[in-house]
């Protein structure tokens, strides 16, 4: 009775693995290689497994530039939906506080900024929908 029940819970458990992961051998004839791939059942990597990828996605985001005197001070942008992101890379002639913006870029997770603010976003395009105050505020 016991080796039957070690013969069924290995069979089962031989199942379950094969349930979620597939192994194909292929054997090299000449120099006796062989290579194993594994398929998962969701058709996706573990997460340690998953790279990413080359270039991030890239959107628009539309909202309004403001400063903020934090930090030694910086421009924060303030999407339509809330989200706050810290422009890199934006071009002076952009930095109004108060202008209405479209950005268009994407977000960037591998830098790391000192301002504690926003998610760092690096600018590509810019498309000016209102102009904001002409006195930058670190001259006020």
């Amino acid at each position: 009775m016991k080796k039957f029940a070690i013969v069924s819970l290995a069979v089962s458990g031989a199942l379950a693995f094969a349930a979620f992961t597939s192994i194909a051998i292929n054997v090299d004839r000449e120099n006796k290689l062989q290579r194993v791939e594994v398929a998962y059942a969701d058709k996706q990597p573990p997460v340690q497994e998953i790279k990413n990828p080359e270039k991030p996605m890239q959107r628009w985001y539309e909202g309004t530039l403001n400063y903020y005197d934090i930090e030694g001070g910086f421009f924060g942008f303030t999407s339509k939906d809330g989200e706050n992101l810290l422009p890199m890379g934006l071009n002076k002639k952009y930095q109004q506080p108060g202008a209405k913006l479209k950005l268009y870029g994407y977000i960037d997770n591998e830098v790391a900024t000192i301002q504690m603010w926003g998610k760092p976003f690096k600018v590509i395009k810019v498309e000016v929908i209102e102009k904001g105050s002409s006195t930058h505020p670190s001259q006020m």
